[in-house]
């Protein structure tokens, strides 16, 4: 069994086109899988609840942390989606080290920044997927 070393791991996102994004410390994928829903019934023989799947499955979330830049326009691409007046949605891509790659589209949801003493400005964002992710 090979294992992949993280060092060359590209997270890239974008609206129109895929740009790196900089200066990334850490991602993040979370797909959470089908949805489903309580079919326990009144007459149920045992006390164990039963589960049924919807049809649907919850895609999850991106999480990366960057060290932060205000002048670097593929960190402000996430605070433009999280302040414009309409919603859009970003692709992105992480591509490891042995080319593979995970694609999928979020919306930005949430980003921090934070300064604390003897570290570099860090921004972390989480993003919520929307569709379906593709693994190449």
């Amino acid at each position: 069994m090979a294992f992949v070393s993280t060092k060359g791991t590209l997270l890239k996102a974008g609206t129109s086109s895929l740009v790196t994004v900089g200066q990334v410390s850490e991602v993040s994928l979370n797909i959470e899988g089908p949805i489903t829903f309580d079919a326990t019934t009144l007459n149920a023989s045992d006390n164990f609840k039963e589960y049924k799947r919807s049809g649907h499955v919850e895609p999850g979330s991106c999480s990366f942390s960057t060290f932060w830049d205000s002048s670097d326009a593929s960190h402000t691409q996430f605070t433009d989606a999280l302040t414009a007046s309409t919603l859009s949605d970003i692709d992105f891509q992480i591509t490891f080290p042995d080319a593979s790659t995970i694609d999928f589209t979020a919306v930005a949801v949430w980003w921090e920044v934070t300064a604390a003493n003897e570290d570099g400005i860090k921004a972390s964002c989480e993003a919520k997927l929307s569709g379906a992710v593709t693994f190449g």
